[in-house]
């Protein structure tokens, strides 16, 4: 059975941990990335390696104006993006991902306001912008191990997809000690 598709790969076996290249850029203007180089590294120390398997690159990046997300995981390239996220208050709906997302995982929820039915006026603590942060990183690890097993069983796609990021990351949430229930 040795070398087969059902067996471990070596590299996860091996003591030595070979971690991703994090790259930080500067943010966009008025922006911040709320987890630094050092404390993503000090995340992935404690991570357990399968996470990180083959992973190639973390990078920080300046916001794109009209991305709804807040970052993403490029298959092709093995690689986690994260956007920069704005310092002052956030008028955009597509921040109402991170309530359901809390709501789901328990996490600290910002001051909020309703404005209208296309607006929210949202005022982050640094406490609930770096827990968003950490499950934004966590999820995102979710599919880089999603990707790298999909040779051992059929990749989720869409939705289905989505949730398993979800599963994971609660699973390193729980991992770091932090109650989900």
């Amino acid at each position: 059975m040795s070398r087969s598709r059902n067996t471990q790969p070596k590299q996860y076996k091996l003591k030595e941990r070979i971690y991703p290249r994090i790259i930080e850029r500067k943010p966009k203007e008025g922006d911040i990335h709320p987890l630094s180089k050092q404390e993503i590294l000090s995340i992935l120390e404690e991570v357990p390696a399968e996470y990180i398997y083959n992973l190639k690159t973390i990078e920080l990046v300046p916001r794109n104006s009209n991305s709804k997300y807040a970052g993403l995981y490029l298959r092709s390239e093995q690689k986690v993006v994260i956007y920069s996220y704005p310092i002052e208050e956030i008028k955009e709906i597509t921040d109402i991902i991170y309530f359901v997302l809390a709501e789901r995982c328990n996490l600290p929820v910002p001051d909020y306001e309703i404005e209208n039915a296309d607006e929210i006026k949202v005022q982050w603590s640094k406490e609930s912008l770096s827990w968003y942060f950490k499950h934004l990183l966590f999820h995102e690890l979710g599919h880089h191990l999603s990707n790298i097993n999909k040779q051992r069983r059929k990749y989720a796609v869409g939705d289905s997809q989505e949730k398993l990021a979800d599963l994971r990351a609660q699973r390193l949430m729980e991992y770091f000690g932090i109650n989900l229930s």
